[in-house]
């Protein structure tokens, strides 16, 4: 787009039904959106956009008019762009502590308690706070953080900057480097994002890392589950010809539908309860996106 823009990956919670555009109020927004109306989430996020002097926001719940049973069209053309929207945006705001988009992403919050030179920083652990955070049991998360070219998160005690390069806290520690403090997310995006793809096999390799780490996240529609990892598909697509078939590529075919629905890992789980099919359609039965946990 020939403008900046930021963009957001939050928690929807219980709120988004109610602040979704829809067909019935999309004339009213496009003149304007009170944001008194809004989670207090999306609101932080604006206050961030306009305090970086950025003038425009994307929002899923607000950019996409929400489907209904009579009519999705609008989420069917959007949801396949989000990865471009994500990875064009100057950089996202990931609400990581919020589990609501009630809670909101700015808190007030003490100083550090030593100085920066310290060798031991008094500091959350980065794997805590961001791995462990809210934000990561959501599916969807998955694409917009590693399609997204840089990524700035907010927490209760301090903000974290990721990009191809770095994940650094704002006081400038390196937070790939402190042992259990470091951030497992951090390291496992970084190999995702920046695996070198010469060939069919390492394309591969970086598809299953998708596969491993979407499979434990959680999804609120079982229908998503393609959609939502469906821009990274695509961009494994653009490094070797082959066809994708509902989580799984063509040539692999035999190999890939050898998978396993696991509790935890390496245990195959043989309880009733853990993973079931969707009661709609989502996918073939051979596929693993057919079973939901």
């Amino acid at each position: 787009p020939p403008w900046p823009y930021l963009t957001l990956s939050y928690c929807w919670g219980k709120q988004h039904v109610s602040v979704g555009t829809t067909k019935e109020n999309f004339p009213g927004r496009t003149r304007s959106i009170p944001t008194e109306s809004l989670p207090k989430t999306i609101q932080d996020a604006i206050t961030i956009t306009r305090r970086m002097g950025v003038r425009f926001l994307w929002v899923d719940v607000l950019c996409i008019i929400q489907p209904t049973e009579l009519d999705n069209s609008d989420w069917v053309q959007e949801s396949a762009r989000m990865g471009d929207y994500f990875k064009g945006s100057l950089f996202t705001i990931a609400a990581a502590t919020a589990s609501d988009s009630a809670e909101g992403c700015l808190f007030s919050r003490k100083g550090l308690r030593f100085p920066q030179r310290s060798l031991n920083p008094c500091l959350p652990s980065a794997h805590h706070v961001v791995d462990q955070s809210p934000l990561f049991t959501r599916g969807w998360v998955l694409q917009e953080l590693l399609l997204s070219t840089r990524v700035v998160f907010w927490t209760k005690d301090v903000l974290y900057w990721n990009c191809s390069e770095k994940f650094v806290s704002e006081h400038g520690y390196d937070c790939n480097r402190f042992g259990v403090y470091a951030s497992r997310w951090s390291s496992e995006m970084q190999l995702m994002r920046n695996q070198p793809c010469p060939d069919r096999e390492s394309a591969l390799v970086r598809w299953n890392l998708v596969v491993q780490r979407f499979s434990s996240m959680n999804l609120s529609y079982p229908r998503d589950t393609l959609p939502a990892i469906s821009a990274i598909a695509k961009g494994i697509q653009a490094i070797f010809q082959d066809d994708y078939l509902a989580g799984h590529w063509r040539e692999s075919l035999v190999e890939s539908l050898a998978w396993v629905s696991t509790e935890k890992p390496g245990a195959v789980t043989r309880e009733v309860g853990y993973h079931w099919e969707p009661e709609n359609y989502v996918a073939p039965s051979w596929s693993w996106a057919s079973v939901s946990s």
